[in-house]
């Protein structure tokens, strides 16, 4: 019954969440039933569809078959008893209990096969989903991302959710198997069934207060595990830091490390103790029953053994509810913390369309272009403009200046990275959006990523990729083979230079190098402003160098000067 209850149990808790799995996670506010074929939700222009397929009626189907089978087994066994007592051995009762034995057996195996089918195709796409509103995403959003956080969604909450499958599987399993039993002790005694009923409402109350409660601390050990893993971080990525410097090492590890480890062993300790107390009093609460059928009822022997029978079949039900839903409950938290995630690029998502491929690239001419940073107050923090320059193709631009004066940020606005917050870019004397035409661009940022393969390069020539590694002399550190590259641990300046091989071969009309030679030798400084640039600008390459090597500057045929986010020289 996974793939409807899921629906209905995550839409009755998450009111008002916005919760954008494709599958079966929707806005409970529009959340209709008709025909039960499609549920939809509408925000803005945008629509999710939910579709009820053949793999979801398999589960449901064979959810409910594995809970009649299992309820008709004990009720086969009460009758067979108390025909045994009275008339000897049934093979009727007999080859029912057969066939429901059977019944329980195929259908519950293929409800846990289909369930755990159903939900991993739908981590697929969640994580498929993930990656794609990422890479669609602002730069501005990125930039402010918890890396962190990120992982821990993709990893500890969508595996979560993996294994809530089968949890969903037993918890309606044992749901149904106690509406049928209680059923069947009302056909025996009314008032044996009010008392349970009334028994259950009771624990089903206190249980909700309980998990009220409860809730606060299970999110908040979500948020301390991912504080956690940023302190692991540190101590893995900074481990030449804190390995050199013994008072930073154990600093991090006393003051950062261990506080945040006994801070989720508290709250994990103040969740199960509380957990503790509740089972506690469900106990009491199943032996009250008990005793008031047994003392408080004036029954019949067999109809009091009937109840009692039907009643301990029930206790793994129980049991099964009360143990998973908490583990539900965890469930719902990494639900909607991956939604956050979801509504966060969502709003942040980057429209990629292109107006119109420019084959030749004359000049780029940036006209009272400004940018800014907001803090998380929204005031602005830093701020770049106006600026008015031009570039042109065949040339080589160094933009140099110090320390925060713009220049990293201006080359990410000119590439397209960041929008600007006012003025526009003309290319080739025609007023453009930058960000439809990053394809114009090679860069290396002073923070780069280094792949490990040419993405996006539809025919890579071997011999040139080779070439290139004899000449930026990687060949006897990197090897180029099945269209990838292998390669020991790298210097930073090897890292760099790997990275021009790649730019080099992606071939485009800009260049942007942003301190690219200030992690190389001599002989490589040389070789990039003597060699390398020259070599791009008689291809009728423009060629932009963020740079402080003013002994290079006669290199260049314009060095533009920024201070304080201007052009100043």
């Amino acid at each position: 019954m996974l793939g409807l209850y899921t629906t209905l149990f995550f839409c009755t808790i998450m009111k008002n969440e916005h919760v954008i799995f494709r599958a079966f996670l929707i806005d409970n506010k529009r959340f209709t039933t008709r025909k039960v074929k499609k549920i939809q939700v509408k925000k803005d222009r945008h629509m999710i569809e939910f579709q009820l397929n053949k793999q979801a009626f398999t589960i449901i189907l064979a959810t409910v078959m594995a809970s009649v089978a299992s309820t008709g087994l004990i009720l086969i066994i009460n009758e067979a008893l108390e025909d045994i007592v009275i008339h000897g051995i049934d093979q009727y009762h007999l080859f029912l209990y057969g066939v429901c034995f059977m019944i329980l057996i195929v259908s519950k195996r293929t409800a846990l096969r289909s369930a755990r089918r159903y939900i991993e195709g739908q981590i697929l796409s969640i994580r498929a989903e993930v990656g794609n509103m990422i890479r669609n995403a602002t730069m501005q959003f990125i930039d402010r991302l918890e890396k962190a956080d990120i992982y821990v969604k993709m990893s500890t909450d969508a595996r979560r959710i993996s294994r809530s499958s089968e949890i969903m599987i037993h918890i309606c399993h044992s749901i149904l198997i106690i509406f049928f039993c209680t059923l069947y002790i009302g056909h025996i005694c009314m008032f044996g069934l009010i008392l349970l009923v009334s028994f259950i409402v009771i624990a089903l109350i206190i249980r909700h207060v309980h998990i009220r409660f409860l809730y606060a601390d299970l999110h908040a050990v979500t948020n301390e595990e991912t504080d956690l893993y940023e302190a692991f971080g540190d101590i893995l990525h900074g481990f030449k830091e804190i390995k050199i410097n013994h008072s930073k090492n154990e600093d991090l590890y006393d003051h950062h490390l261990k506080p945040r480890i006994h801070t989720v062993k508290n709250t994990r300790s103040r969740v199960a103790i509380q957990m503790a107390r509740y089972q506690t009093f469900l106990e009491a609460i199943i032996f009250l029953y008990m005793a008031w059928i047994i003392y408080g009822i004036t029954l019949d022997f067999m109809s009091k053994t009937k109840i009692i029978t039907i009643f301990i079949f029930m206790l793994p039900s129980l049991y099964v509810i009360d143990t998973f839903l908490p583990n539900m409950n965890r469930t719902i938290i990494s639900i909607k913390r991956i939604n956050s995630l979801f509504k966060q690029l969502f709003e942040k998502k980057q429209a990629t369309v292109f107006q119109g491929q420019i084959t030749t690239l004359k000049s780029i001419q940036a006209a009272n272009l400004a940018f800014r940073y907001y803090d998380k107050q929204g005031n602005v923090s830093y701020a770049i403009g106006p600026i008015n320059l031009s570039f042109y193709s065949g040339e080589i631009v160094f933009i140099t200046g110090g320390n925060g004066s713009g220049k990293s940020t201006f080359a990410k606005v000119l590439t397209g990275l960041y929008a600007p917050a006012n003025g526009e870019f003309i290319l080739n004397d025609q007023k453009v959006s930058m960000t439809h035409h990053r394809y114009l661009f090679s860069a290396i940022m002073a923070d780069y990523h280094l792949f490990d393969r040419f993405y996006g390069v539809d025919t890579v020539d071997d011999s040139k990729v080779k070439a290139l590694l004899f000449e930026m002399k990687l060949d006897t550190k990197v090897k180029w083979e099945n269209n990838q590259f292998h390669h020991s641990p790298l210097s930073t300046g090897q890292k760099k230079r790997l990275a021009m091989i790649i730019a080099l071969i992606e071939d485009k009309p800009v260049y942007v190098f942003d301190e690219w030679a200030a992690d190389q030798d001599t002989h490589f400084k040389n070789y990039f402003y003597k060699h390398i640039i020259v070599k791009l600008k008689q291809k009728g390459k423009l060629v932009i160098v963020i740079t402080h090597d003013d002994m290079f500057f006669n290199c260049a045929d314009r060095v533009v000067t920024m201070d304080y986010g201007r052009i100043v020289g």
